[in-house]
């Protein structure tokens, strides 16, 4: 009558060929599913940490599983994953700024798509032909940032003015459901009482890109 939810994410660096799994804390109280999934060598993560170490889990995995928020997470091997890409199809000078016309490409069968653009103000943004104004989200986000669900295998094109002569770089994370097989690691089945929510276990796969690295 009263089951706990519960939500695994399966997280991989395209840029470092780190992974992790991951779940929010209260998913993995001890004596719990998650406790058990994660077994030992779990270490926390917060939104505020800025250490970038061997072993130690990247900021980026507290928005793996959908939100900016502490997370634990366990260092697993890698697996062969497609990346999204982004290709910038022109940069042109503008009175405003610069306006960066680009081309997202997600890995077929992706649930969703997020983009962050890192310490770089966007001040106007279209995803194909259609304006997006960010101040009408929900959850506000200290950078730029676009969600979009279901997007189509062929891509979409994102247009973004930004203030001329700035470094530009973005975050990529692309989600798809479920969780592939990685060696050595063996996911038990939920116990009665213990349920998925929300997307249900979920693939994240990250990449940063800087305006330099775009093809």
């Amino acid at each position: 009558e009263h089951p706990e939810p519960s939500l695994l994410a399966y997280a991989l660096d395209a840029n470092a060929s780190g992974a992790w799994l991951a779940m929010l804390p209260e998913h993995a109280r001890p004596g719990s599913w998650g406790a058990g999934v994660l077994g030992v060598g779990t270490r926390t993560v917060t939104p505020q940490q800025r250490v970038e170490a061997p072993g130690v889990p990247p900021e980026w995995l507290t928005r793996a599983v959908g939100r900016e928020s502490t997370v634990v997470a366990k260092s697993v091997p890698s697996v062969s994953i497609r990346a999204p890409e982004l290709k910038l199809i022109a940069a042109v000078p503008t009175n405003a700024g610069r306006l960066l016309e680009l081309f997202v490409l997600p890995a077929p069968s992706t649930y969703s798509v997020r983009i962050w653009a890192v310490d770089t103000p966007v001040l106007s943004a279209e995803v194909d032909g259609l304006t997006i104004d960010s101040r009408r989200y929900r959850t506000p986000s200290s950078q730029w940032t676009l969600g979009y669900v279901a997007p189509p295998d062929k891509g979409f094109s994102l247009k973004l003015t930004v203030p001329r002569d700035t470094p530009v770089q973005f975050d990529l994370m692309a989600r798809s459901l479920g969780i592939p097989q990685v060696a050595g690691v063996v996911i038990p089945e939920r116990p009665s009482g213990f349920v998925p929510f929300q997307t249900g276990d979920i693939t994240v796969v990250y990449r940063r890109v800087r305006l330099q690295d775009i093809d």
